[in-house]
């Protein structure tokens, strides 16, 4: 999707210099390695922390019926894996700029994201309760100036 490669290009020169960059959804992880390069082209040297199941999507909960829209199943996109997408991120020369992080986001990223702060964040999980509790816990601990891209609401 060439428009949201062109907002996420945007995001990432546009955003503060310090600080670290989120994906909360990664799949096969080709936005990550898009960022990480896209960093590195631009001589930013900011850390990627990146956070997925793994293993596909949760059950959808309440909220996301009430919502509308596309729910997804428990278990849809499940075709993606954490060794999958550490090999991507290996051999695109990413691993000491981006870091992976297994589980359901609003249990990883509190304890990851620790004392910092998100330069931006591109949140993607397509479901109400991960993305609800990232927005919360990102907003907790940010000084401003954060630029968010919030997809598939």
């Amino acid at each position: 999707n060439y428009a949201k490669l062109f907002a996420i290009a945007a995001a990432i020169f546009l955003s503060r210099p310090e600080g670290v960059v989120l994906e909360c959804g990664v799949f096969f992880g080709g936005t990550t390695v898009f960022m990480g390069r896209l960093q590195k082209a631009l001589n930013i040297n900011r850390p990627i922390l990146a956070f997925d199941t793994f293993t596909g999507l949760p059950a959808p909960t309440a909220k996301d019926i009430e919502a509308g829209g596309s729910v997804y199943p428990a278990g849809f996109f499940n075709e993606t894996s954490l060794p999958g997408v550490q090999r991507l991120i290996r051999e695109s020369g990413l691993d000491a700029n981006v870091r992976l992080h297994p589980g359901l986001v609003q249990e990883t990223l509190p304890g990851a994201l620790g004392s910092n702060f998100a330069a931006f964040a591109f949140l993607d999980m397509d479901q109400y309760e991960g993305t609800y509790q990232a927005l919360k816990t990102i907003l907790a601990a940010q000084p401003g100036n954060l630029l968010a891209i919030v997809d598939d609401t």
